[in-house]
Order: C-alpha cells, then structure tokens, then sequence
C-alpha cells in the first residue's frame, strides 16, 4: 500500500520594510499624480530592481520590474510610453477610434470604386450611410453594422477597424509623468551611490 507523500509546510508570511521616495506632481487646473517609489539591490543579479505605484487624477497604476541595471529612476527615464504604459496599466493604450474608422471605410470605398468592385450609385448610396452613422466607442457593434446592413462585403472585418492611443493615457503622460522622469534626470546628476554603482 502507497503512503501518501506528506504536504510541505507553506513557509510562514513575512512582512519587511523598506524605504519609499514619493514624488508629487501638479499640472493645470486638475491634474495631479503621486508616485511612490521603490527600489533594491536585485539578489539574482550584480543589478537593482525596482517598484513603482501611482495614484493620479487619470487612475491608479503599479508595477515591478525585476531587472533595471544600476538605477531605478535610469531605467525609467530610458522607457517609452507604449512600453511602460504597458506595464504600469490594465488598460489598452490603443482604442477603437470611430472618426478614423469611419475615414478609413470611406476610403476602401473609394479604392473600390476606382477598381469598378462598386459603380456610381453604390459609391455614393455607402458614403452618405458613412455620413449619417451615430457616434459609437462600441467597434465591435460599428464593425457589425456595415456588414449586416451590406455596406461592405469583406472577410477582413476587423482590419476595418481603426485605433488610436487612448486621450487620458496620453495625458497622464505627456503632463505627469514626463514632468517626473525631468525631476528625476536632475537627481542623477547629483546622485553619489549611482557614481558608486558604475564605478
């Protein structure tokens, strides 16, 4: 008869403590972002690592990163939006764009036009149904709608479908947090245990 193999024993919770820097930033009438930052010496690598959360008037974002080289606040500051934005929220930085998708179905009925896929009276009947479309942030019920009511016929429904980086992301960080990554470009400057590091 098999013994049961015994159950390992969860190591028990630990709780530790480390210094946090906070940053405030300010921009405009409304805008406001507080960032807490986090950083330690990375033990699978000669290395640091890093955490940062964020509360703002544009939400919250978090994330830590296991591997930033010498400095933390180097490391961000060498990031670009798509990536970090990425990383720091639950949100897609692309959205469905309703203006852009609709120019862009304008122009596939053009180039169907010119290649005779559409005469006259068919090009024209579709670009006053483009004109008369009630806004919608929904891409999926837009994309939907041309195909059932027969304005386009395409396997390619969703290539229609155009996008751009959302408006709040943008301004998080276009007015927060490139602010920040200035702050933190005069920091290094005059930052001894960063000259120590890479010494």
């Amino acid at each position: 008869m098999k013994t049961k193999p015994k159950k390992k024993t969860p190591p028990p919770t630990k709780v530790t403590k480390g210094p946090c820097i906070r940053y405030f930033v300010r921009a405009g009438f409304g805008d406001w972002a507080e960032f807490y930052l986090y950083e330690w010496k990375n033990t699978d690598s000669d290395g640091m690592a890093g955490s940062i959360a964020i509360n703002s008037s544009y939400g919250t974002f978090g994330y830590t990163f296991g591997g930033v080289g010498n400095s933390f606040k180097e490391f961000l500051i060498s990031t670009n939006m798509d990536y970090m934005m990425d990383k720091l929220s639950s949100y897609k930085l692309q959205a469905f764009s309703f203006e852009k998708t609709v120019q862009g179905l304008k122009d596939d009925v053009r180039e169907m036009r010119k290649s005779a896929e559409l005469d006259r009276e068919q090009a024209r009947h579709q670009f006053n149904y483009l004109k008369e479309l009630e806004y919608t942030d929904n891409g999926q019920y837009l994309i939907e709608k041309f195909y059932s009511d027969g304005v386009l016929t395409s396997s390619d429904l969703w290539e229609r479908g155009r996008t751009e980086v959302r408006e709040d992301l943008k301004h998080f960080w276009e007015k927060l947090w490139l602010p920040l990554m200035e702050e933190f470009k005069t920091d290094l400057i005059a930052d001894p245990i960063l000259t120590k590091r890479k010494s």
